[in-house]
């Protein structure tokens, strides 16, 4: 790994790395100090210009995030167990609220909650936040950094402009 850009824990000795280009995973005995294993994506996955992320759903599947896309990994196993298109442009942000709820950033504002099922390993849309929509020649980029979630449901939302800088959005969560 030459960029590591985010590093998950899945027990007390093992981890998971992803490095900044998107196309591959590696997985740290601590205790050892080594590379146990090595698991690599197919070209296109991750598009550079958002952040691949690392989200431990349950002892079992960890979540890979790729540009329109999650691969979820069986980390016992250490294989790739199914992936997920999304329907929305540049996944930014992801990030576990319960046990099977995560909620997820895209470009331009756009935020949604899904129910994970970990039978089916399918994700199911609860809600989404914002306008979905994605403009090519538009060189004002709006992207989802991350999430703050209140007790009274607020989404409090830091994004970064391509332009302006940085700013925050508050949002209503919709109930399920």
């Amino acid at each position: 790994l030459e960029i590591i850009t985010d590093l998950c824990e899945l027990d007390d000795n093992q981890y998971c790395l992803n490095d900044h280009s998107g196309k591959l995973i590696k997985f740290l005995d601590w205790n050892k100090k080594i590379i146990t294993d090595t698991i690599e994506f197919e070209k296109n996955f991750y598009n550079i210009d958002t952040n691949s992320e690392l989200l431990l759903m349950n002892k079992k599947d960890l979540f890979v995030t790729g540009t329109y896309s999650i691969i979820i990994v069986d980390v016992q196993k250490k294989e790739i167990i199914k992936k997920l298109d999304l329907d929305s442009d540049y996944l930014t942000y992801i990030d576990k609220l319960s046990d099977n709820i995560i909620i997820a950033g895209f470009w331009n504002n756009y935020i949604v909650q899904f129910e994970y099922d970990k039978n089916t390993k399918n994700l199911k849309l609860i809600s989404n936040i914002g306008e979905k929509y994605y403009t090519p020649n538009n060189s004002a980029i709006y992207d989802i950094t991350s999430i703050s979630i209140f007790k009274n449901n607020l989404i409090v939302s830091p994004y970064r402009n391509s332009l302006y800088g940085s700013s925050l959005i508050v949002y209503q969560l919709k109930n399920k």
